[in-house]
């Protein structure tokens, strides 16, 4: 079985974020990664578009500053994007 791409976007429960990850989710069938350091901001922003979409939408924490990287998260991420200023 083939797996789905996926697209990282960082900050995307942000003002620009949220529309990019809106825009992409209408007519994208892979998977979306909306991340960032608030888990609940990502989540919160993720249950918004639930199965009205035909991308699969969910949330993970993304932080620089933080020593714990769940790599297999991020696996095979095809293409990111930088919603942060």
């Amino acid at each position: 079985m083939k797996s789905r791409t996926k697209i990282l976007i960082v900050g995307g429960y942000g003002n620009v974020g949220h529309f990019i990850v809106a825009d992409l989710a209408k007519d994208y069938s892979g998977d979306l990664i909306i991340a960032g350091r608030d888990l609940l901001k990502a989540q919160v922003t993720a249950k918004k578009f639930g199965d009205k979409v035909s991308a699969k939408v969910s949330a993970k924490v993304l932080d620089v500053n933080c020593n714990v990287f769940q790599e297999e998260a991020f696996s095979d991420v095809k293409l990111v994007i930088m919603c942060i200023d």
